[in-house]
């Protein structure tokens, strides 16, 4: 499993973590800050002439999906999936909280709008993670978190 984790997965990762947090950084500085439906589909157009349309799903609204996982209910897409990546926009209009679970791989959450409250359990100030940050986790650790949603 070892020479997975090291070998093979990360020859055939598409993404880059620093490039994918300049892309939504732009593109929140380029989008009215009221204006979520505009916010998604320029991030979505932006990842696409990057990656191209053949790595990026179209951004359709028709195409978002409940998801309840670790207890969090939330609405999201998928941009991207692959059996070494996956790239989706996951998000909430009423606040959600949960358990992020335990991963065989890092993740990256960018957060595009609000904030995300998040701690270790034996943490006990919360972490704060505004529009733009990119909240990494380590393969094996695991969090709880809250999506805030401020009140307009």
């Amino acid at each position: 499993m070892d020479f997975l984790f090291y070998s093979w997965l990360p020859k055939n990762y598409i993404f880059d973590k620093e490039e994918l947090q300049q892309i939504v950084k732009e593109t929140i500085a380029n989008t009215p800050e009221d204006d979520t439906v505009a916010l998604f589909t320029n991030l979505q157009e932006k990842l696409s002439e990057r990656y191209g349309s053949d790595v990026i799903n179209e951004f359709n609204t028709q195409d978002w999906v409940f998801n309840n996982a670790g207890g969090a209910m939330g609405s999201m897409i998928i941009l991207h999936a692959s059996i070494s990546e996956y790239l989706i926009i996951f998000g909430t209009a009423v606040g959600t909280e949960g358990h992020t679970g335990i991963h065989f791989a890092d993740d990256y959450f960018t957060i595009l709008k609000g904030e995300q409250y998040a701690a270790f359990p034996n943490q006990f100030e919360r972490s704060v993670y505004k529009a733009g940050d990119q909240h990494h986790m380590a393969k094996g650790e695991f969090k709880q978190y809250v999506r805030w949603i401020s009140s307009p």
